[in-house]
């Protein structure tokens, strides 16, 4: 039998830098996926489940600080974490780079798909 997929929305890979803060630090991580609703970064630090995650999305003109929770964290290899992570209340601003970020990875599927 196989286990029901809970995750919304369609993801695409990729491989965008980020930085998020927590509690006692600043880290520097890639997003391997993302979607409308969340992300999926792979890292050296480990969050506990339903734990907040602050980091900020970037689309290379402007950035916006976006809130998270972790709702799933697999261990990838001695000191390597995947996170993934729901997005809690996006800003307006926050959402356009988000969307802006989405349609460069859409436009680069079908790209790579037409070549």
């Amino acid at each position: 039998m196989q286990a029901q997929e809970k995750r919304q929305g369609i993801r695409y890979d990729s491989n965008f830098g980020i930085v998020f803060k927590d509690n006692d630090s600043v880290s520097f991580s890639f997003i391997t996926n993302l979607s409308r609703n969340g992300l999926f970064l792979q890292t050296s630090k480990e969050f506990a489940l339903g734990s907040e995650v602050e980091f900020s999305l970037a689309n290379g003109v402007v950035d916006a600080d976006v809130l998270g929770e972790v709702i799933r964290k697999i261990e990838l290899g001695p000191g390597r974490w995947g996170v993934g992570i729901r997005f809690l209340g996006l800003s307006t601003s926050a959402k356009k780079i988000r969307d802006d970020l989405l349609l460069y990875l859409m436009c680069e599927r079908h790209h790579v798909a037409w070549s």
